[in-house]
């Protein structure tokens, strides 16, 4: 008796052992950026600051979303951003303003402003997602601000998409995401033209 106990609480073991080695794949982690900077840094001395964005709630959490229709989506638990999503999306958008404005000139709003800004900078990103076919959407709103007083220049809404080298890559679907924010910065840095060449 004992020894049939002892050989079912030593099988027990075995397949415990065997669940840990074939258990839960690890998680993988993702960072966005912009690219590095311009080779020629841009001329120009036009300051732009940059507010935190803010991510509809569905999307500010740490694991990739994946929409499978119209109304539903997925989390891809194993496949999750290594820093909050509203500072990935806001220093994407503030380094690809900089490569137009100089990274030196365009920054995160400072909590302290030890200086005045032409322009601030407000986005709200209401969807940010890839599809079951791996394709990178971005719908978010901005607002740009002008001057010290932050009078209102203009406002427009960008729904972006780009479709990834390896639509099967977590790694390549997060690179055209980043790519979506660096074309909504486009957008942003043309209206910022647009309002200097008006005067």
């Amino acid at each position: 008796m004992t020894g049939s106990l002892g050989r079912r609480s030593l099988a027990l073991i075995a397949v415990l052992a065997l669940a840990a080695c074939g258990g839960t794949p690890p998680s993988r982690y993702y960072l966005m950026d912009a690219g590095p900077p311009a080779a020629t840094a841009p001329a120009g001395d036009t300051v732009v600051f940059v507010d935190r964005a803010t991510v509809a709630a569905y999307a500010d959490r740490s694991a990739m979303v994946v929409r499978r229709g119209e109304t539903e989506v997925a989390f891809a638990e194993q496949d999750a951003w290594a820093e909050p999503i509203a500072g990935q999306v806001t220093s994407v958008v503030t380094d690809a303003l900089g490569d137009r404005f100089g990274r030196a000139n365009v920054v995160p709003t400072p909590v302290r402003l030890d200086r005045e800004p032409d322009f601030r900078v407000v986005v709200e990103v209401l969807r940010l997602e890839t599809g079951a076919d791996g394709t990178a959407l971005l719908d978010a709103r901005w607002t740009l601000l002008r001057g010290p007083n932050d009078t209102f220049a203009t406002a427009g809404r960008e729904r972006l998409t780009a479709t990834p080298a390896d639509p099967a890559s977590f790694d390549a679907r997060a690179a055209a995401l980043a790519a979506t924010l660096v074309e909504l910065a486009g957008a942003i840095a043309d209206a910022i033209e647009q309002r200097l060449a008006a005067g």
